[in-house]
């Protein structure tokens, strides 16, 4: 009020005030402190976009580790399909020769025929889960790419988020008004309650 006496801002040196001028008035901005309000949720929700998106190269890598397990547990099983398929051909074309000089009734070649058939059968079996496996595992690379891009797109959009929070708070600053420099408050051209701009 006028007549009285302020302190203003203490320095440590010239550049920076250890302590701000006493306050002179505080004025009320109901929209930029709802606007704050605003960024500092658009902040918070950025930042927990930030972390779903960690979580989610977390699950990448997960999915990874696992399609490289399956590819080499399918080609650990392509060897001992090759031993059996060698088997059975081997088998089969001896059975016939023995079925050919009448050795053996064909009823065994047919037998041994069929185990031959399925074991062809189970190699390109194999071979396919091979393909499907490795498909996995390129897949879960892409899902690993995916999930960092989406990353630092979070962390851009966090950026952004906070920086805008600042500015407004850095504008809601201006809201209280501090004494400059020590002295007595020689006029008042306000008073509590009255529209300014």
């Amino acid at each position: 009020d006028l007549g009285d006496k302020v302190t203003g801002p203490t320095r440590t040196s010239t550049d920076q005030p250890e302590q701000p001028g006493q306050v002179l008035a505080e004025l009320e901005m109901p929209e930029l402190e709802a606007e704050l309000k605003q960024k500092q949720a658009l902040a918070a929700h950025a930042m927990s976009e930030v972390t779903q998106s960690e979580a989610g190269i977390k699950v990448a890598m997960s999915a990874k580790t696992s399609a490289e397990a399956m590819v080499a547990e399918v080609k650990a099983s392509v060897e001992r399909a090759d031993a059996m398929y060698e088997r059975w051909k081997s088998e089969f074309e001896r059975v016939r020769e023995l079925v050919a000089k009448q050795a053996v009734a064909p009823k065994v070649a047919d037998e041994t025929e069929q185990q031959f058939k399925a074991a062809d059968a189970a190699r390109r079996e194999i071979a396919a889960k091979i393909k499907s496996a490795q498909a996995r595992l390129t897949e879960s690379e892409a899902n690993i790419e995916k999930a960092e891009a989406d990353l630092e797109a979070a962390k851009s959009k966090h950026k952004v988020a906070q920086a805008d929070e600042q500015k407004t708070l850095a504008l809601l600053s201006y809201a209280t008004l501090r004494a400059p420099f020590d002295g007595v408050i020689a006029a008042r051209h306000l008073d509590t309650g009255h529209l300014v701009q």
